[in-house]
């Protein structure tokens, strides 16, 4: 399956979620890409049926009051009718998918309910049962809007014109929603997502400054895969079992400069993956990128913008 085909823009409540996939999912099919933004919840269909019995309290007044894997479930079979009934066939075709949630809202809301030393544990067999037994896609990049707490707990009582009743039951609980920012936290560092900080001396960034940092963050990403691809076709580093990853690319592109580092010593490679058996032996928290002995240093050139125009599609992004 070719990468670079589902993003998903994640972020606990109020973080901007759909106002950022939409315009990701607009300004990637001005660029002449085929494009579909999808929400989960998918709160239009039937399949939604147990998360809105969840939600609104009919198991239980607090999220803890069902557990982790049940409430899990409840999430993952809806995204299963989705991706069966809606835009399944049009990502296998090739098309190119903007997530606003995915799994990664089960990752970050259900390992809240554990402690922490079962996150692990958790996070396996979360992605097992969704990519494996269910047979849904794993995204190919999520992008994690942080948010501040206070920040975000003022935009949702703005959301509801300040009726408190109209928030469901992880909304109103502030503890949970505590437990859900540390276990966010982990999640984007040690699952590898891209974390923009949407928040600046305690107040939100504007949306299009923040939507600037997205589309930067998406094109960084789709050049540095097909630079990979083009420097080691088989995507991995000679004499080693592990993904490749350049050291770091520096892309100038429309009067832009993008800078991701992209060495991640001593990071760890996304459970999915090794779930999934993408990346073979090391476990999690293992894994080096050190013996990776061939890699090369991009820096920021005309000769790099060139590429980018010619190589990605929407390239001139920004």
């Amino acid at each position: 399956m070719s990468k670079d085909k589902l993003y998903v823009i994640e972020g606990l409540d109020g973080s901007g979620k759909a106002t950022q996939a939409k315009l990701l999912a607009q300004h990637l099919a001005s660029q002449g890409l085929p494009v579909r933004e999808v929400t989960f919840p998918d709160y239009a269909s039937d399949s939604s049926a147990l998360i809105k019995m969840y939600l609104a309290g009919q198991f239980g007044s607090k999220p803890d009051d069902v557990n982790a894997y049940a409430a899990s479930s409840f999430f993952a079979v809806d995204r299963y009718a989705s991706y069966k009934t809606d835009w399944g066939r049009f990502y296998e075709e090739g098309g190119v998918v903007i997530a606003d949630r995915y799994t990664t809202s089960n990752a970050v809301h259900q390992c809240s309910k554990l402690p922490p030393e079962q996150w692990e544990e958790f996070l396996h067999w979360l992605f097992d049962y969704e990519f494996h037994l269910l047979g849904l896609p794993a995204p190919d990049s999520v992008i994690y809007l942080q948010v501040d707490p206070a920040v975000s707990q003022r935009l949702m009582t703005a959301r509801y014109h300040g009726d408190e009743s109209k928030k469901d039951v992880h909304e109103k609980d502030t503890e949970y929603l505590a437990r859900s920012r540390r276990a966010a936290e982990y999640c984007a560092e040690h699952l590898g997502w891209t974390t923009v900080h949407c928040t600046h001396s305690d107040a939100m960034r504007s949306i299009e400054d923040i939507q600037t940092e997205v589309q930067g963050i998406v094109l960084g990403q789709r050049l540095r895969r097909l630079l990979e691809k083009a420097l080691h076709p088989a995507g991995h580093c000679p004499n080693s079992n592990s993904l490749f990853l350049p050291l770091a690319a520096v892309v100038a592109v429309a009067g832009h400069s993008i800078a991701r580092p992209i060495a991640l010593t001593g990071n760890r490679v996304p459970p999915q993956r090794t779930v999934l058996g993408e990346t073979p032996g090391p476990q999690p928290g293992n894994v080096s990128y050190k013996n990776c002995s061939s890699r090369t240093r991009l820096s920021s050139s005309n000769s790099i913008s060139r590429w980018a125009r010619r190589l990605v599609p929407g390239a001139a992004l920004g």
